[in-house]
């Protein structure tokens, strides 16, 4: 007879299953829009072979598949939803690409291969990071099928995330926490992880033509699944990082323990669950994520 904790990690292995084959054909479009994006780029090689380093390093395009996925939900066409999922997917880049810099969190790897500072320099990974974040922006303002005024509607809603209130205001906070406390790590989350992830819904919503209170729940999803993904990421790190080296970091877990961090995880994935209950929406991805988010996290209990 199996156990609960045998039950818990079958469970994990099969949500984790189910969610990739839900992200399959969303992400080879969104990976086929980027490097038909990145082809048309103009710019010195170096550059450009650096920006397509860090696009192209294997992340699961989480946050650009959510922005399709939305699209479809609230009925619009996934091509009217590509431009904005794909200028998200290079927001995320670059601020992995800075992120890993020497002066932030002086990373070698990530997802297995050097950072981009380490293979092209730090000079060339700080420009390439900058142009991507310029890049998103020349995407989402070229004309499409989407009114003007929906499009300047994405433009303010990732500028807003990407920036002081919501992305970058979070890495400052990352840096210069003034007192390790429960709220001052969710105020970090919901910055620095949460904003792109309400961005990532929202544009779903503005680029499937959804009415104005479906936007403004379905933002109020992607800060409750942003919450449960970063509380999730913390766990797994927390065990990852068990050695000397990070013996005197503070995070959220060692902080309030990994069953409260479970606890908190899995409350933001119910609160996530009633609001796809209560839209007039349906999409086996969104219903995947909440499930795989919540499963591996109970993989710590």
């Amino acid at each position: 007879m199996k156990n609960e904790k045998q039950l818990v990690i079958e469970r994990s292995q099969k949500a984790d299953l189910q969610l990739r084959t839900l992200l399959g054909n969303r992400r080879i479009t969104i990976d086929e829009a980027l490097n038909q994006r990145v082809s048309a780029w103009k710019g010195p090689e170096i550059l450009l072979e650096a920006m397509q380093y860090a696009l192209f390093s294997g992340g699961k395009r989480i946050r650009p598949a959510l922005t399709l996925a939305v699209a479809e939900a609230v009925g619009g066409k996934q091509k009217n939803a590509i431009p904005a999922a794909c200028a998200l997917e290079m927001i995320h880049s670059y601020s992995l690409v800075h992120d890993d810099l020497p002066a932030m969190d002086d990373d070698e790897l990530r997802r297995g291969k050097p950072t981009v500072h380490v293979k092209f320099g730090e000079a060339i990974a700080i420009l390439a990071g900058d142009s991507m974040l310029t890049e998103a922006f020349n995407m989402l303002s070229e004309e499409n099928e989407i009114s003007p005024e929906r499009r300047i509607q994405a433009i303010r809603v990732l500028a807003t995330a990407a920036g002081s209130q919501g992305m970058v205001g979070g890495q400052i906070r990352d840096i210069q926490i003034p007192e390790p406390t429960l709220q001052a790590f969710l105020r970090l989350h919901a910055e620095k992880t949460g904003a792109l992830f309400v961005a990532a819904a929202k544009l779903g919503g503005i680029m499937g033509g959804a009415d104005a209170t479906t936007i403004q729940e379905l933002a109020r999803f992607g800060a409750l699944i942003g919450k449960a993904f970063q509380l999730s990421d913390d766990l797994i790190d927390d065990i990852e990082d068990a050695d000397a080296a990070h013996e005197e970091e503070v995070n959220i877990v060692k902080l309030i323990g990994p069953a409260e961090t479970v606890r908190l995880t899995q409350e933001a994935i119910q609160q996530a669950r009633e609001i796809l209950h209560l839209l007039p929406i349906q999409s086996e991805l969104l219903v995947a994520l909440a499930e795989w988010i919540e499963s591996r996290a109970l993989a710590f209990i």
